[in-house]
């Protein structure tokens, strides 16, 4: 089976490197100066998916006679698991190794950000100032709040990235069309630079889609990328196995949020459970794929990762017919779902101290488990009064209270913590259960209602209406 080009062309020295020349030669420059900890002692690529960071590493590591250690950061993902893979590949030499110039590749640093990371960062950095061997670690986001916090620290240097210019990329199509022997006109490598955004990985999948079995390619000419909307549509309206399969040739590069979008909206395309389960295997399949893409740089793999969305899709729902997606919100609802659950753990973590004692849990089962059932009878009718007898003081209301705007929970606590207090005078009790607390409170509400229609009636009765006076 004959490698994938974009494996195939992948650069093996320097000289196979195009455009980043800055970086590249920053790069070289904080390898042949590194010194054990002495700063700096680790570098960051940064900068945009198919620009070029991770095979710069290897054409360069190759160049200076250095072995790579890979690692993933986003299987790394708290300070435990950041020690036990990180700091050992910084104190000791590869035992089948024959020299000792290593590099540790640390991918994907920005995927260290997250709640599930407690503590991981700053293991990082001290794992860092002790290490025997360069890190060289590689980002996406700038906008990371993990990666503005390795930007600003002395032991590191910051290497931007930018995507590849048309014209770059335009020679590079041209020559491995003809050492590929492909036929295509350069008014067509042309569109295709143009429409590629920059990425030159996409640009080398995409001459490689489009090659035929007569070795030509037809390009259709386009001015850019298909928006996301538009190869949805083409997607689901795709009658056949090979339609389906040309949908993504044109697409961005941003591979895991085409998945997450395809994740929201198949469900409403499918007619029956089976079209349901059939085509949710599928993007599970390609989900799968997309990481270990993620996690090796194998991107030979991406064309069995279109295969599952693409013809998967297709294949999985036999009506054909197909609802018209008119508009897409600005973020899958994946990142809603994370981001809300993400809001309401970090609510639970900061009320468990306070309310799991009270009810008589561990703070941890509280936190993982029973928080959603107490914040909706914190929110629902009688939320006040539970509230007032778990004690909850203002600030504490305040974080069940946010972002609810339809509870009264603010506007009721000071009634129902009078209420509290009357019913622990009255019982001179200390513990107390709160339904039948609640139970005893509603008795006395009732009771003083039927007092105080009973004093009203013999109000009434004991005035004198005005025909007494004449």
């Amino acid at each position: 089976m004959s490698l994938p080009l974009v494996e195939k062309y992948r650069p093996k020295t320097k000289t196979d490197l195009i455009g980043n020349e800055v970086a590249i030669n920053g790069l070289i420059l904080f390898l042949k100066r590194w010194t054990p900890r002495k700063a700096p002692m680790a570098s960051l690529l940064l900068g945009p998916a198919g620009s070029g960071k991770t095979s710069s590493v290897y054409a360069i590591a190759k160049d200076l006679g250095y072995t790579i250690m890979e690692v993933n950061a986003s299987d790394s993902r708290n300070k435990q698991s950041i020690k036990d893979i990180l700091e050992p590949a910084t104190r000791f030499s590869e035992l089948e190794s024959d020299t000792n110039k290593k590099i540790i590749l640390m991918e994907e640093v920005d995927g260290l950000s997250g709640t599930h990371d407690r503590g991981g960062l700053s293991e990082f950095f001290t794992i860092i100032k002790n290490t025997n061997y360069p890190i060289i670690c590689t980002a996406n986001d700038p906008e990371s709040q993990n990666i503005i916090k390795i930007m600003r620290r002395k032991e590191f240097r910051t290497y931007n990235y930018e995507r590849l210019d048309e014209f770059q990329i335009f020679e590079l199509i041209l020559n491995i069309a003809e050492l590929e022997n492909i036929t295509i006109d350069e008014d067509q490598i042309e569109i295709l630079a143009e429409t590629v955004s920059g990425d030159l990985r996409a640009a080398i999948n995409e001459l490689e889609s489009h090659k035929v079995g007569t070795n030509s390619v037809k390009i259709e000419e386009r001015n850019k990328m298909k928006p996301l909307l538009s190869i949805l549509n083409e997607l689901y309206r795709s009658k056949n196995y090979e339609n389906a399969k040309k949908v993504f040739s044109n697409a961005p590069s941003d591979y895991y949020k085409i998945l997450l979008y395809i994740f929201d909206q198949t469900y409403r395309q499918c007619h029956t459970p089976e079209e349901i389960s059939t085509a949710y295997d599928q993007i599970a399949n390609a989900d799968l794929y997309y990481n270990r893409i993620m996690k090796n740089q194998n991107w030979s793999l991406l064309k069995y990762f279109f295969e599952f969305i693409g013809p998967g899709i297709q294949l999985s729902r036999p009506s054909k017919t197909y609802k018209k997606i008119n508009s897409l919100p600005n973020i899958p609802t994946a990142f809603m779902a994370r981001g809300k659950a993400k809001n309401v753990k970090s609510k639970a973590i900061k009320l468990a101290p306070s309310i799991a004692p009270k009810i008589h849990i561990s703070k941890n089962r509280f936190i993982n488990q029973e928080y959603p059932l107490i914040e909706k009878i914190l929110l629902g009718i009688n939320g006040a009064d539970v509230a007032a007898w778990l004690n909850l003081n203002d600030d504490e209301i305040e974080i069940i209270s946010k972002g609810k705007s339809k509870s009264s929970l603010i506007e009721n606590i000071e009634l129902s913590r009078k209420k509290i207090g009357l019913f622990n005078i009255k019982s001179g009790k200390k513990d107390y259960n709160p339904t039948s607390m609640l139970d005893e409170l509603a008795y006395e509400e009732n009771n003083i209602e039927q007092k105080k229609e009973i004093i009203d009636e013999e109000q009434n009765e004991n005035q004198s209406s005005l025909e007494d006076y004449f």
